[in-house]
């Protein structure tokens, strides 16, 4: 008993140690790829970066539109599976899971 204990404490640190690096490693990867784009932007002229800044706007735009649309199948997944059965909870795993894939 106090081995199996002793081996989830071990395997839940070396589980949150690895998401530590991998969310350390992406956060470095995105502070790289911001670095690059500054470097990158600061030699442009004024319509390229009014360009980029309409594209970031319009990629928030899409961002908000996925999420409240998988939320809306989320939710009418729910009161479908009130409904007409268990079945319809399978719309709301699968908006959930493809919201959460596309918006990251």
């Amino acid at each position: 008993m106090i081995f199996s204990k002793t081996m989830i404490m071990v395997n839940e640190r070396y589980s949150n140690k690895n998401s530590f690096n991998a969310a350390k490693n992406s956060t470095l990867a995105i502070e790289t790829m911001i670095g690059e784009n500054i470097h990158y932007y600061r030699s442009e002229p004024a319509p390229v970066i009014q360009q980029r800044i309409r594209d970031l706007d319009n990629e928030c735009d899409i961002e908000k539109t996925l999420t409240i649309s998988t939320s809306g199948l989320a939710i009418a997944g729910i009161l479908l599976s009130l409904i007409a059965g268990k079945k319809w909870l399978l719309l709301t795993v699968v908006s959930l899971h493809l919201g959460c894939t596309i918006c990251n």
